[in-house]
């Protein structure tokens, strides 16, 4: 049996350990999954020490990503783009691997899940800390109209626009544009809150997504759809990016089953 963690802080609210054995379900087998909490200074060392007793993998969530990406010995492709980790793996030799599967776990959530393409879309991402990081290249790479990255710190900001010329930063209580799909990369969801936005960035077919999830409607999705846009949460791109992490555990295929753990999953 194969033993995983996910690591975070907060971390009692994560959906993982459940997730990850649906997916475990599918395929007739059994693994081990725990909740990690840690800290800054302590998430080098937790995250040795799990596979010091032989973990499998680790899932890193927030506030941790980009610790994740300083913390790897070796980086995938999608974690070098992004400049963030959301899975370390360890190698025979005992090299930790960084990746990155949030990206293709968000474009496909909208993709399937949502019905949004990308494609031609105004999209303002909240936010310039490491789920950010994370889900830029991948969005970029499906050809938007424009990106705007909103943060407290515009210097974060600027950093992540000089990637590409089609980012640009704002203010975070700019009135002067309207997007597509906004997505809430910030961590104020889990102390109920919503960052300050104005209500006249949306019209009513603006998604706005939170890139976390929660029982019931985040602030940001409340503060959407009392304004007449849509909302919807991040639980679909948990799972999207989940079954990506599971075929590299496993190397089985359980994205068929996707729509059926997110259902499993709401009523948990």
């Amino acid at each position: 049996m194969k033993n995983f963690a996910v690591i975070g802080n907060p971390i009692e609210h994560s959906l993982s350990p459940k997730l990850y054995q649906l997916f475990s379900e599918h395929i007739g087998t059994t693994l081990s999954y725990k909740k990690l909490l840690s800290s800054n200074e302590n998430f080098p060392k937790d995250v040795r020490d799990f596979f010091l007793v032989g973990g499998a993998g680790v899932n890193v969530t927030v506030p941790f990503k980009e610790l994740a990406f300083n913390l790897a010995d070796k980086l995938t492709d999608s974690a070098k783009k992004s400049g963030a980790v959301n899975m370390l793996s360890q190698e025979d030799d005992g090299l930790l691997v960084g990746d990155n599967t949030d990206g293709i776990g968000l474009v496909n959530d909208l993709k399937n899940h949502q019905g949004i393409s990308i494609r031609d879309k105004a999209i303002l991402i909240v936010g310039a800390g490491g789920s950010a990081k994370g889900i830029l290249p991948i969005l970029l790479d499906q050809a938007p109209k424009k990106i705007v990255i909103m943060n407290r710190t515009l210097e974060k900001a600027k950093i992540l626009a000089a990637q590409d010329h089609r980012i640009s930063v704002s203010q975070l209580y700019d009135e002067s544009q309207q997007f597509d799909l906004i997505i809430h990369a910030t961590s104020l969801s889990l102390q109920n809150k919503r960052p300050a936005l104005s209500e006249k960035i949306l019209t009513s077919t603006t998604l706005c997504y939170d890139l976390l999830y929660a029982k019931s409607a985040t602030p940001f999705m409340s503060w959407a759809i009392e304004n007449g846009a849509k909302a919807c949460d991040g639980l679909g791109m948990l799972v999207e990016q989940g079954a990506k992490n599971f075929f590299q555990w496993y190397g089985v295929d359980v994205s068929q089953h996707c729509i059926e753990v997110i259902g499993s999953l709401r009523e948990a």
